[in-house]
């Protein structure tokens, strides 16, 4: 379109609309932080080369020039003349030829983009992005992970202080045992120390009796 059209206003409207899409592509592909509004600036150097092969061909330099311009020569007329087969075959197979150097010239090596656009290393970015997000996956971090240890600790130390509280319980159980024990014993013994105490003197006071009055009938 830019080679055939001497008026680039269609070429210049056909790309201020695409460039609206375009910048929306390269947005998706994450390049960099903010795509910036894309302008298409026009080639001064080609557009003034296309110009003067426009004027070239339509140009007359009489009859006895022989262009030697690429351009001339394609719009040279050509003389067809009967050449021998052998010929031919010889001539196609050195057009191959060229033509596989040809493509093979063609093919760019297209180089790895960089990272380091605006000065930013977004490599180094998103390895720390990566490192992050896989830190903030770790187990421990995670809140069910988190709920479980909680609940276990609790339930553990709610264990073990029941275990305590029981032991204490025993503990203390025993103790009040052995104090009642103790208690019932020594007023046993206070008990039966008091029926002695009576006992001999009641016995002393019949002795007495007897020995004041012998012979009462």
């Amino acid at each position: 379109m830019a080679g055939k059209s001497e008026d680039d206003s269609q070429l210049d409207e056909l790309l201020q609309i695409i460039s609206g899409p375009l910048r929306h592509e390269l947005s998706i592909l994450r390049i960099m932080g903010e795509i910036p509004k894309i302008q298409f600036i026009k080639d001064k150097t080609y557009a003034n080369i296309a110009a003067v092969d426009r004027l070239l061909s339509k140009a007359d330099f009489g009859e006895d020039f022989v262009p030697t311009c690429n351009v001339l020569l394609n719009h040279h007329p050509t003389i067809y003349t009967n050449i021998d087969p052998e010929i031919k075959e010889k001539i196609k197979e050195l057009e191959d030829k060229e033509n596989l150097k040809d493509e093979s010239n063609d093919e760019v090596t297209i180089p790895e983009m960089k990272m380091d656009v605006m000065g930013l290393d977004h490599s180094a970015i998103m390895a720390r992005l990566n490192m992050a997000i896989l830190k903030s996956k770790a187990a421990h971090r995670q809140p069910s992970a988190v709920h479980n240890v909680m609940k276990n600790t609790i339930t553990e130390n709610t264990e073990e202080t029941q275990y305590l509280s029981f032991t204490d319980f025993v503990k203390k159980r025993k103790i009040q045992e052995a104090k009642s024990l103790g208690r019932r014993r020594s007023r046993s013994i206070e008990k039966e120390m008091y029926d002695n105490d009576v006992s001999s003197h009641y016995e002393e006071e019949e002795d007495d009796i007897i020995d004041e009055y012998p012979f009462k009938i």
